[in-house]
């Protein structure tokens, strides 16, 4: 009996490509990449997105992230189970160096995947773990100085130091009897 190769890796792929649509089916992200736009050196900024769970069962997920916009961002959770027919949010916080080149690119990924033992498995030998992939695009801004706290004035600094200085001043003014009046109680 001879064996087809071609037609038997055509069917291969093709059952291969139904199973990752079922199995893809059950888990998806709103729409649109996590784009920053310029974030001041020193500054901080969070985005979200939500990850659905369309299925009929609740589906356990691990949150990453990838490529160079993990040395300077987090992500909330890391982990979760989310339930059937229901979603979560996903927090993205990018943390901008004091000292990033102004005008330097970070780029990369949010990787939401399923957890070990939850993917399907369709009996053929082959299990399938679901993963969904957001990008991310940030670029340093401008220096971020936020507005130093006022000091509170010091004794010796204004307005303390005016109103000492004025009430020596007008201390020795009455002492030096300007007006006479000592003189007028003396005489009598």
């Amino acid at each position: 009996m001879k064996i087809n190769y071609t037609a038997f890796a055509i069917i291969s792929a093709l059952l291969f490509i139904l199973a990752a649509g079922f199995a893809s089916a059950q888990l998806g992200q709103s729409a649109g990449p996590l784009a920053f736009g310029d974030i001041p050196r020193g500054g901080q900024e969070t985005l979200s997105y939500g990850v659905l769970n369309t299925g009929d069962g609740p589906i356990e997920v691990n949150i990453e992230l990838q490529d160079d916009i993990y040395k300077i961002a987090t992500v909330e959770p890391k982990q979760a189970v989310i339930p059937a027919g229901s979603y979560i949010p996903v927090y993205v916080t990018v943390h901008m160096p004091r000292d990033a080149e102004p005008g330097k690119r970070y780029g990369g990924h949010v990787l939401v995947k399923e957890s070990a033992g939850t993917g399907k498995n369709f009996g053929v030998g082959i299990g399938f773990n679901v993963a969904l992939i957001k990008s991310i695009d940030t670029t340093a801004g401008e220096e971020f100085a936020p507005p130093p706290k006022p000091e509170p004035p010091k004794p010796w600094e204004p307005p303390y130091f005016a109103i000492f200085i004025l009430s020596i001043m007008g201390l020795l003014f009455l002492y030096r009897d300007p007006f006479g009046w000592r003189k007028e109680k003396r005489k009598k």
